[in-house]
């Protein structure tokens, strides 16, 4: 999604999120006041504003809230990355563009959430001497870090909660944590798959792992505006 400043004081859409067009869609959420702007069978969820929210943390955490809020209103929601700030035409190109591959995010996203599973230590990064010693050994290394090892307590959730798993996303952890997986399942389903993983935690040391969740589907949202723009 492209970022840009308004000119002349004029409004433009700060979009949070994606739905279907029939979706019921709360008119604020906080101090934010939102829009549902349809085209065709795909919505914008949007507020109008005439600048780029900061760069924070203070600012991402608050667009994490508003998305969580609509996530427990709206069935079939894709989050947009922060900073989508754009002009309604240009809103307008970019879904229209590509309507086709909305239709099938959103479909499977439809009633699901995302279960998130935090291992914390300190994650392996490639090492000079392998660069240096061998371009073919600098990119093992680099493929083993796009997916990292699993932590053995961090796999007996994932057995445990497997069955009720749709999809899975594995991916090196930042700020302490070695690896993060994110699980698609059905809404419906996170206390069970709460219950399963505490089951599987029974003497885990606290601190080396968390399983949070249910949040919208985060890790499973295409950057499709970006594609686009």
């Amino acid at each position: 999604m492209s970022r840009r400043r308004s000119s002349g004081g004029a409004r433009q859409l700060y979009v949070f999120a994606l739905c279907r067009s029939t979706a019921r869609v709360p008119a604020a959420i906080g101090r934010h006041r939102l829009e549902r702007i349809a085209i065709g069978g795909v919505a914008a969820i949007a507020e109008r504003r005439t600048s780029m929210p900061a760069l924070s943390e203070r600012s991402l955490r608050d667009q994490h809230r508003v998305v969580v809020a609509l996530h427990q209103h709206v069935d079939a929601l894709i989050p947009v990355r922060f900073g989508a700030l754009l002009e309604r035409s240009e809103l307008e190109r970019i879904v229209r563009l590509r309507r086709s591959a909305l239709g099938r995010a959103l479909t499977r996203v439809r009633g699901r959430a995302q279960m998130t599973i935090r291992a914390f230590g300190a994650a392996r990064e490639p090492s000079q001497s392998a660069a240096a010693r061998s371009g073919t050994a600098y990119l093992a290394e680099r493929a083993r870090a796009a997916r990292p090892e699993v932590p053995p307590a961090a796999e007996a959730v994932r057995l445990a909660v497997g069955a009720l798993v749709a999809e899975e996303s594995i991916e090196a952890g930042r700020g302490g944590g070695s690896v993060v997986i994110n699980h698609l399942i059905r809404a419906r389903d996170a206390e069970a798959y709460l219950d399963h993983a505490g089951g599987a935690l029974a003497g885990v040391p606290a601190g080396t792992l968390t399983v949070s969740g249910p949040w919208p589907p985060f890790a499973f949202a295409p950057e499709i505006m970006d594609a686009a723009s």
